[in-house]
């Protein structure tokens, strides 16, 4: 085929035809990938507000339990008449350091020092009684009312109450 054989009407037909399906199909390909960009977004938009309300979820129960520990504490040191970096010192370690948390440990705290025990009395007797509820498999206000009773029953000082 020589350059004299070419039909520049039909040339210029054929490619006026062939862009038309070219911009057809580019259409539809931006389309896709506009539609593909929205799902995406919509996707993470929801991702990150479940993630959002799981993070604002845990917030919300580290602050109440914050709360309920700091009111336990203040509760004790209240029936002790201060005391209060001994006893949310020693609540804490006592939550580390055994199954009970450390509210637990406070309120055990607050029983102790309702049975007439001081502030260092009931840092040292916070311990064996925390024991003797994981030993008998019982709650801390049954240890704390055995241990402080046995205590006074038989003239124990609360240095002793591992001895119980």
């Amino acid at each position: 085929m020589g350059i004299g054989d070419i039909n520049i009407g039909r040339l210029v037909g054929e490619l006026v035809l062939n862009k038309k399906n070219w911009d057809g199909e580019l259409d539809d390909t931006q389309k896709g990938i506009v539609k593909w960009g929205n799902y995406t977004v919509n996707f993470m938009a929801d991702w990150a507000k479940r993630f959002a309300a799981a993070g604002a979820a845990a917030f919300v129960g580290i602050t109440i339990k914050t709360a309920q520990f700091e009111h336990q504490v203040k509760r004790t040191v209240g029936v002790l008449g201060g005391g209060y970096d001994e006893i949310k010192r020693k609540a804490r370690e006592m939550g580390e350091d055994t199954i009970f948390s450390a509210t637990e440990a406070a309120e055990a705290m607050y029983n102790l020092a309702s049975a007439g025990m001081d502030v260092k009395e009931t840092v040292s007797a916070i311990g064996p009684a925390m024991r003797m509820a994981q030993a008998i498999n019982t709650n801390l206000s049954t240890s704390t009312s055995l241990l402080a009773s046995t205590m006074s029953r038989f003239g124990l000082g609360a240095e002793q109450a591992d001895r119980i």
